[in-house]
């Protein structure tokens, strides 16, 4: 029986033509090939570009060039313009000018006879207390001001003050309720070791004000209205100190922080030669180590980074007659002494340190903080 399939007849195809077409493939799949690995080696490249951290270089200006250092990526700036500033005195800086009065010779012998203390007098003292026998950092503390009998401490705490003498130490024994707030002396007995340095009564008041008060409350009014005064004319320097608190160094200019190190350190051995002492042994007078005159090399150059970029950024004047301005005010000089520019210069690098621009651009940049400042 015939197969009812039908039988498809080959072709012969040239053995040319199917080298030819063997060779195009070949060459469509190395250009496909090449392509793709290009394209991915090129996306991987703008990746690897987009997560590296950016790339932060030595930036050391000569003295007095300007610069923006937050956009070479040194340092990060906060906003310099309205910062906010307290120009009035809280409390404690009150205390604290009455208590620099009140330590005078002159007012501690007119009030000696009026040495006890008494319900309603601001006294200031320094005060220890133990509890079992074992002290506590939060029961201690210097030149502490309290009026007695506002109550602002414990009741048996001030209580015990009242009608002890003024210049000597007195126990006072006070047992803390059980719900007190701080669990380490709750329900404890607190045995206080209390030093009463001086009090601040109307007499004091009086005394201190050269008559213009006459009593505590006068005095602290007139105090505050005094202080809140210097506080605007030293708005500069609140400003800038304000300002240091929102700016982050990300990198030192290590030679920049090196020759001012240098210059700090010859100015400390310098004195310590006038004054017939060694390096060392000025640093461990004023309880400085080599670490903290480093330290105070990188917060000057700190504030030459925050001053150059201010500085730029808002175009402010430095001529050489400005420059010379601030330079004769840091150095004390006066219009009479007819310094010249050159000289003032020489006399500065020699006591001072070899960058007088940029310390000049610091106070420049201070002077334009503190007048864009808001003041509180």
């Amino acid at each position: 029986m015939a197969n009812a399939k039908r039988t498809k007849k080959s072709v012969a195809v040239p053995i040319e033509a199917i080298v030819i077409i063997a060779v195009i493939a070949l060459l469509i799949g190395l250009f496909i090939g090449l392509f793709v690995l290009h394209f991915m080696g090129k996306n991987n490249s703008e990746k690897e570009a987009d997560s590296a951290p950016a790339e932060r270089v030595e930036v050391n200006v000569p003295d007095g060039e300007l610069i923006d250092y937050e956009e070479s990526g040194n340092i990060t700036i906060g906003e310099y313009k309205g910062v906010s500033t307290m120009i009035t005195p809280e409390q404690d800086e009150i205390y604290s000018s009455m208590q620099e009065k009140a330590q005078s010779k002159k007012i501690q012998k007119k009030l000696a006879k009026d040495n006890k203390i008494q319900k309603g007098d601001y006294i200031f003292i320094n005060y220890e207390g133990t509890v079992n026998g074992a002290s506590n950092d939060d029961l201690r503390a210097e030149d502490a001001c309290l009026q007695v009998g506002k109550y602002e401490y414990v009741e048996d705490f001030e209580n015990g003050l009242i009608g002890k003498e003024i210049g000597k130490t007195h126990i006072v024994t006070v047992k803390f309720d059980e719900g007190y707030d701080d669990e380490i002396i709750a329900g404890q007995k607190v045995v206080f070791s209390i030093k009463v340095l001086g009090k601040f009564d109307d007499a004091y008041a009086k005394e201190a004000s050269g008559g213009k008060c006459k009593t505590v409350g006068e005095y602290m009014e007139y105090l505050k209205k005094k202080l809140k005064k210097e506080n605007q004319e030293n708005i500069a320097e609140l400003a800038w100190d304000a300002l240091l608190d929102s700016c982050k160094v990300k990198e030192y200019p290590e030679s920049l922080v090196e020759s001012v190190f240098k210059d700090l350190q010859n100015q400390y051995t310098n004195f310590a030669k006038v004054s017939g002492s060694t390096y060392e042994k000025l640093l461990a007078s004023l309880g400085m180590e080599e670490n903290d005159v480093q330290e105070m090399a990188k917060d000057t150059v700190r504030d030459h980074m925050i001053a150059k970029t201010i500085a730029k950024r808002e175009k402010l004047d430095f001529n050489d007659e400005i420059y010379q301005t601030y330079l004769m005010k840091t150095m004390e000089y006066d219009k009479d002494d007819n310094m010249s520019l050159e000289t003032l210069v020489s006399e500065y690098k020699r006591d001072y340190g070899g960058r007088p621009k940029d310390d000049m651009l610091v106070e420049i940049a201070k002077e334009f903080v503190g007048d864009n400042a808001k003041q509180k």
